[in-house]
Parts: structure tokens; C-alpha cells; sequence
């Protein structure tokens, strides 16, 4: 007999009563095999897995129902006899058990006697009981109500035995047997919720709060809909601290009981617990929704608490929402203070016909045009109708939102009761329609409001000042805006708007070393050493932009070095400070910093500069940035005398672009200047892979070939030069050079030919050159470097009667090199006093 017929026969016996359990759950040999261990993962995996079923169970309400209607009764309500026990009604009352059942089973059996019974007596008794209950009952109704929803999926018949064996041991405090016996029936029946329920109470009982919490969460996922269920494990959440895990749970509940004012209450206060102050508005969004008409008063506070929260941490739409819900669901108890807040919410989101609209439906405003041809003219002209009573501050309002809606004509007669009361008192409201103004770039009329609030004492403040200077500064009123300005530092000295716009207009008035007065920091106030903070970082940017345009280079230097070197070196605390100058701002300042060094013959601090800045990785996302920051270094590197470095910068612009003339003129010098062969292999790779046409190129191997005396190499790559450009004079004298170079050689052969050829290369050079001093120096100097010293003779003469090519320079004048070379030769010859002669004439200072 196979393993499960032998488990199956035994828990039938068992079922029958003819083994105890003790024999039953020693000789179930797969129980034990399936014994489990509590383990997080294994937990939070049944949780997902029973989560992913919740959209399956309104499905399996109906066919549960009609499972129940053939366990229990037949179409006429009567009860069918049932063979299999079902312990659980019997067991000791639980949370989950009916307490009417229960009873009856307490008043007729003693719990100790009931244990020791046989098993079919104990199921007979209870069946009995359960008929009795549904007599009295009038018989049980087929089906559940309809406002009545499934609270747990039910123990399968053949394991409701077992499941009433497991509350009798909890009853008893046999907490492992009764583990036991729940987890064979998870492993059977996982959908089963009365098990997960019972091993919660377990482990609640054991004090492993952890643990009863996951298991009552996984029994709380498989009857979703039991929302009593998921409001129960929210508060046993708060108790232990998880407002996480009790904010899920009250989510969970939500679902299936959308409009129940104490879950969203509950809800809404821990998120703001937690600090979700955004959520938690949401909640008690929903509440005013939910909240029945006869609560109208208790609804109307709430959102008006919603309102203030929101202006609190900034959310003016969530606000706009509460009220105008309130506004529609209750219009009777709206007061002016509620249509005041609407309309200010209304104003700062630019809402301002909407603003309009409030007032002229709840306040009684009237808005009518005058002319309607004149309106289509002049949009401006509106006639406005204001109720007596009217208060103050919403007469205001809508005096602004007609000026932001340009009706200007209209605002004077809104306005009037406002300016004839004193500004002392009523300041705020003159400030409020002099910004409106200042906002539509209307100056001229709030020059003269302002003004008058400047003379009130209250009013003497800076930002009405800073107001009024913005108005002059507009208006083309410099000096004037220059005075307000002053005072508004006399006030806030450490003001950066104010600072940054009286330094322009100084400098629009000539006035540079005011402007800089103006952006210059006081150093009580500034130290060197000190964190900068981002107005700091804001004013000596500009201070340093305007020593440069000035031309004050010492101090641009100065200043911009210090800055650039803390911008360099700043940590991500002081990120915010410096991010106030845009990257592009420092890029520029940068490149003046390194022009400036270089004026200054200072090439050395912008190569550390640059070197910085690219170690930085500050513009590493902007390309073009990037790239000329390394040409930069290039060049600084250059013009430092630091060759080995600048040709390892210029290689990847070679290699990218070897084809300009002017990088490969850069990449000559650099080579020239360079101390080893390393860059020989580079170009002769480069000739080979990219640019095997390249004349550069091939003019630069030419050099390296003749530097390292390779003389036949060097010719065949002046060769391809010259095939490129045969009209460039400068290769036929590469060529010639080469090939007297050749000919000098001790085992070289045909020297005859090879001299002629060079002299026929020369003299190319020549015609192309013209019959200067340089080109007869040269060919003299090559005919005098194969022994042909009667030619190299008549060429050094002749260029000593010719001019320098630049006359007006002496670096060009070639007679001292050519009167030596002549005297060589005469000396060589023996005529002594002809070459004592020629260097007393021309080599002598």
C-alpha cells in the first residue's frame, strides 16, 4: 500500500475515533516530513502569492455559496445530516468562532469531558446542537444577504476535525501540537483563513507580536473583504509601533469600506505621524467627501483646518480643491472669510477671473461693460457694482485681479475707499496694489502709492524701499534709484539683489568705482577662510566679472582665483551655495581667469587651473565645455615649456582631427620641442590607420626620419609631400637637404647623381623662393657640405650684396652666418687675410 493510502486510512481511523490523536500524529509520517519552520521569506511569499488571489475571490463567492448551501441545507432551508466532525464550533470561543454556537456547546458538554469522548459521539452531539440552533433560527436561509460579504474562506469538511483539534489545544495551552496541527492545514487547504487566524493568537499568546502580525497579515490577504479583520491589525500595528504597516492596513480596509469616516480618520493621523503631510490632506479630503449632509458644521471646520494645513506647507491646489468642494456641497454656510481665502488662493495660483467669479457669485459683485463698442477698443472699460458692506480686504482683491485682467479704468472707483484711509493702517493693502501694479510693469502708477507708504512710519521698510527702487530703475530714473537702492542697504547691507542692482545702474552712470563699492564685501563681515555662503558666492562673482571688464587685471586675479580655487574644492553641503552662478557663468569665468594668466605670463597657474578643473569633473556631461578646456591645457601646457605633457594632451585631438592645418601646426611645435622618439611611432601610426594622405603628416615623419639620420625614409616622405603640393618651396628644400645629407655619406653610391639631383631640387627651391639672401645661403651652405667650395663661394657672395628678407628686423639678417661660412672656406684655402677681413667686417660687434 502506497504512503498516502496508508496517511489517508489512518485519518480515518482517527476520524472514526478508533486511534487517539497522540497515535494518529506519531504514525503520519508525512506530517512530519511537512513539519514548518516560521521563516520570513516563506512568509512574505504566501502574503504575495494570497495577495495576487484577492482579484479571484468575488469570483469564488458564488460558488462557495452554493458549497455552503450543500454542507448545510437543502433548497428548503432544511439542515442535511453531515458525517464529517466539525470540532470548531465546538472548540473553546476564539475571535473567529460564532458566539451563539459556542455557548450552546459550553452549556451542554464540559471541555474536559468532551475531549476525552469518542470522536463520531462528539460529532453526532454537535451535529445535533447544530440543528437545534437552525430550528429556532426559523431554518437557515440559502445564500448570504446582499450587504453581507464573506468574511474568511472556510476550512475544507474533511479538515474541519482537525482544525477543532487545534483550538482545543490552544485551549490548553498545547501551543506546538496546535502549530502542528494548523500548518498540515495550510500545507492542505492555503486558502483556508481560520488556521493563519489561529496561529496569530498562538504567537500573540507566546508574546512573538512579530510573528502573530505576519501570520494574522497573510490570514487578513486570503479574506480581503473582512475589513473588521484588517481594522483590528491596524491597531495591533500601532501598539507595536509599525505605522508603516498599520497606515497598509487601514489602505486595505479602505478598499472595501471607502467612505467610513473613523478608517480615514485613523489613516489620516498617522500619515501625519509619519510626516506625509500631503497624504494625510488627502485623507481628510475624503472625509469632508464622506461626511453626511446633517454634519454640514463639523464638515465646513474640517476644511477650513485642511485649508490652513495646506497654505502651511505650500499646497494651494489641494486647497483650491477643499474649499471649492465645500463651496458647492454647502453654499448656504459659506461666510466672507471663506470666500476671502478662496479668492487669495485664487490670486497666488493667477487664478484671478475665477477670483472675480467667486466674489460675484457669493459676495454679490456685479461686473457689466459699459460701452460694448468702446470695450472692444479699449478692453480696459468695465463697470463694477460693490455692495454696500462690502469688507476691505475683498474689495482689494478685486481690485487686483482687475488689474492683473488689465480692466484699469475700472480699479480707481475699487480703489477709492482704500486711499482715503491712512497708510499707517492700512498699509499692507497699499502694498498689495502697488505689486499688482509693479507686476504688469504699470510704474507709473505705483510710484506714487509706494511713495506714500515710504512717509509712514509703519512702512519705512526695506522691501517697500527695494519696491520703490525697481519702480525708478524701470521709469529710466537712475540717480533717484540709486538713492532708494542706498537706503535699502543702509537697512539690509548684506542684500544681493539690491547690491547686484545699484552696482548696474552705478555703471550705467559712469560711476565704476562706485559699482565696485557697491559688490565689495566688508571684511567684518567676510573672511578669507570662512565657508561662502550664496550671497558671498553671488557677489564676488559679479565683483569679479566687473574687475575684469574694468581692467583692473591684478585684482581680477586675485579675487577670481580665490573664488574659482573654493568652487573647485567645495563638498556637497556647499553644492546649493555655488550652484546660485550658473555653470555656463563659471565656464566664462574660467576662461577670462586663464586669458588673464596668460597676459600675465603666468602659465603656469592656468595650467593648474585647467588641470583642476578637468580632475573636477564638474562639466564632464557638457562635451563642448569639456573639450575646450582640454585644448586650453594644451595650449598653457605649450606655452609653459611642459612638451611632454602637452603632446599627451594633444594626442586625441590629433587623432580626431589631424586633417586642420592649424592643429597640426600646434602638434609641430610641440614635437620640435619634445626631448625623445615616443611621438615618432605615434605619427607613423597615425600616417598608417587615419590619414595616409595627410601632408602634415608626411612633412613631420620627413623631420623625425632626418632627425634620426634615416636620410632615404625621410626622402620617400617628403616625396608624398611634395606630390600634395609641388608648388610649396619649403619641400624642394627638404628634398634638396636630404640628398646632399645622402651624398655625404662615406658608403653611399652614384654621389654624382644624387648631388645633382639634390642641386636640381635647390634650385626648385630657388625659383619658387625667389633669388633672396636665405635661398643662396642655403644652397651655398649644401654645396659647401659635399666640397663643392668654388660654387658654395660664388652663392655666399652673392648673398652677402642681397638684403634680409625682413629688413627691419635683425634675427633675419643672414651676412654674419655667411661671412663666417666664407671664411672657413678661404681659410681652408690659405688666403687668411680675406677671411680675417670678412670677419672683422660682418662678425664683429
Amino acid at each position: 500500500m502506497e504512503s498516502s493510502d496508508i496517511e489517508k486510512e489512518q485519518l480515518l481511523r482517527y476520524l472514526r475515533g478508533e486511534i487517539p490523536f497522540e497515535q494518529w500524529i506519531q504514525g503520519n509520517q508525512n506530517f512530519e516530513q511537512k513539519e514548518l519552520t516560521l521563516d520570513a521569506e516563506k512568509l512574505e511569499s504566501t502574503s504575495s502569492n494570497l495577495a495576487k488571489e484577492e482579484e479571484e475571490e468575488e469570483e469564488e463567492d458564488d460558488e462557495e455559496d452554493e458549497e455552503e448551501d450543500d454542507d448545510g441545507s437543502d433548497n428548503d432551508g432544511n439542515v442535511k445530516a453531515v458525517a464529517e466532525p466539525s470540532a470548531s464550533t465546538t472548540a473553546v470561543p476564539s475571535s473567529d468562532s460564532k458566539g451563539g454556537d459556542a455557548e450552546d456547546v459550553g452549556k451542554m458538554l464540559d471541555l474536559a469531558a468532551f475531549t476525552e469522548m469518542p470522536g463520531d459521539y462528539a460529532m453526532s452531539v454537535e451535529l445535533q446542537l447544530l440543528r437545534e440552533s437552525r430550528r429556532k433560527k426559523g431554518g437557515a436561509k440559502r445564500g448570504r444577504p446582499s450587504n453581507e460579504r464573506r468574511r474568511y474562506s472556510k476550512v475544507p469538511k474533511s479538515l474541519r476535525g482537525l482544525m477543532g483539534e487545534a483550538h482545543l489545544c490552544f485551549a490548553r495551552k498545547d501551543h506546538e501540537q496546535a502549530t502542528k496541527m494548523c500548518m498540515e492545514i495550510i500545507r492542505q487547504a492555503p486558502r483556508s483563513v481560520e488556521p493563519f487566524q489561529l496561529l496569530g493568537m498562538i504567537y500573540e499568546d507566546l508574546g512573538d507580536m512579530e510573528k502573530s502580525i505576519q501570520f494574522q497579515l497573510i490570514g487578513a490577504h486570503v479574506s480581503p473583504r473582512d475589513v473588521e479583520q484588517w481594522q483590528q491589525l491596524a491597531e495591533t500595528c500601532v501598539e507595536q509601533g509599525d505605522l508603516r504597516k498599520a497606515v497598509y492596513c487601514y489602505t486595505k480596509a479602505l478598499r472595501f469600506a471607502k467612505n467610513s469616516v473613523p478608517l480615514l480618520h485613523a489613516r489620516a493621523s498617522l500619515y501625519t505621524k509619519l510626516g506625509e503631510n500631503k497624504k494625510a490632506m488627502e485623507s481628510y479630503q475624503n472625509i469632508v467627501k464622506a461626511l453626511p449632509p446633517d454634519e454640514s458644521h463639523k464638515c465646513l471646520q474640517l476644511a477650513r483646518d485642511i485649508v490652513k494645513a495646506c497654505h502651511g506647507f505650500g499646497d494651494t491646489s489641494m486647497a483650491i480643491e477643499t474649499l471649492e468642494m465645500i463651496f458647492s456641497k454647502h453654499p448656504d454656510l459659506i461666510h466672507s472669510e471663506d470666500v476671502n481665502n478662496l479668492a487669495e488662493l485664487y490670486i497666488c495660483s493667477r487664478q484671478y477671473q475665477r477670483a472675480i467669479q467667486v466674489m460675484c457669485d457669493h459676495c454679490g459683485v456685479g461686473l457689466k461693460v459699459a460701452n460694448l463698442e468702446a470695450a472692444r477698443l479699449e478692453p480696459e472699460g468695465l463697470e463694477v457694482d460693490i455692495p454696500d458692506g462690502l469688507p476691505i480686504d475683498l474689495r482689494i482683491k478685486l481690485a487686483i485681479c482687475l488689474i492683473h485682467s488689465r480692466h484699469l479704468l475700472s480699479v480707481a472707483a475699487v480703489t477709492a475707499p482704500l486711499f482715503g484711509e491712512s497708510p499707517e493702517l492700512m498699509g499692507d493693502l497699499y502694498l498689495d496694489v502697488a505689486e499688482a501694479y509693479v507686476d504688469i510693469n504699470h510704474y507709473k502708477e505705483a510710484k506714487p502709492i509706494l511713495a506714500a507708504l515710504l512717509e509712514a512710519k509703519n512702512y519705512n521698510l526695506p522691501a517697500v524701499w527695494l519696491r520703490y527702487a525697481e519702480c525708478l530703475n524701470s521709469m529710466g530714473e537712475l540717480a533717484e534709484s540709486s538713492q532708494a537702492y542706498k537706503e535699502v542697504l543702509k537697512q539690509v547691507p548684506r542684500h544681493v539683489d539690491a547690491r547686484l542692482a545699484l552696482a548696474a545702474i552705478e555703471q550705467q552712470l559712469g560711476r565704476g568705482e562706485s559699482a565696485l563699492q557697491a559688490l565689495t564685501l566688508d571684511q567684518t563681515e567676510y573672511q578669507e577662510d570662512q565657508a561662502l555662503s550664496r550671497q558671498d558666492v553671488q557677489l564676488l562673482f559679479r565683483q569679479s566679472t566687473l574687475l575684469h571688464t574694468q581692467g583692473h587685471d591684478r585684482e581680477f586675479l586675485e579675487k577670481g582665483l580665490s573664488l574659482i580655487s573654493k568652487y573647485l574644492q567645495k563638498d556637497q553641503e556647499d553644492y546649493a551655495n555655488f550652484s546660485v552662478v550658473s555653470k555656463s557663468e563659471w565656464f566664462g569665468l574660467i576662461q577670462k581667469l586663464c586669458h588673464s594668466l596668460g597676459a600675465a605670463k603666468r602659465c603656469g597657474d592656468a595650467q593648474d587651473i585647467i588641470s583642476k578643473t578637468l580632475d573636477s569633473n564638474l562639466f564632464e556631461k557638457e562635451g563642448d565645455k569639456q573639450k575646450k578646456l582640454k585644448f586650453m591645457l594644451v595650449c598653457a601646457t605649450f606655452l609653459n615649456g611642459n612638451f611632454d605633457k602637452a603632446f599627451n594632451n594633444i594626442r586625441d585631438f590629433v587623432t580626431k582631427g589631424g586633417d586642420k592645418t592649424n592643429l597640426m601646426n600646434l602638434f609641430s611645435l610641440i614635437v620640435t620641442n619634445s626631448v625623445g622618439t615616443r611621438h615618432h611611432r605615434f605619427c607613423l601610426r597615425l600616417t598608417i590607420r587615419l590619414y595616409s594622405d595627410s601632408q602634415a603628416l608626411s612633412v613631420i615623419n620627413g623631420h623625425n626620419a632626418l632627425h634620426t639620420s634615416s636620410y632615404k625614409h625621410a626622402i620617400g616622405e617628403y616625396a608624398r609631400a611634395y606630390h600634395h603640393d609641388p608648388s610649396d618651396p619649403f619641400l624642394s628644400l627638404c628634398l634638396g637637404i636630404c640628398l646632399f645629407a645622402l651624398a655625404s655619406r662615406r658608403f653611399t653610391l652614384n654621389k654624382d647623381s644624387i648631388i645633382a639631383q639634390g642641386f636640381s631640387c635647390l634650385r626648385q627651391y630657388q625659383r619658387l623662393r625667389g633669388d633672396t639672401q636665405e635661398t643662396n645661403y642655403n644652397i651655398g651652405r649644401a654645396l659647401q657640405q659635399v666640397a663643392l667650395n668654388y660654387l658654395a663661394v660664388h652663392y655666399y657672395h652673392k648673398a652677402l650684396t642681397l638684403p634680409p628678407i625682413i629688413p627691419a628686423d635683425p634675427r633675419f639678417n643672414l651676412q654674419p652666418q655667411i661671412a663666417f661660412n666664407l671664411s672657413l672656406i678661404y681659410r681652408q684655402s690659405g688666403n687668411v687675410e680675406m677671411a680675417r677681413e670678412l670677419l672683422h667686417t660682418y662678425c664683429v660687434i
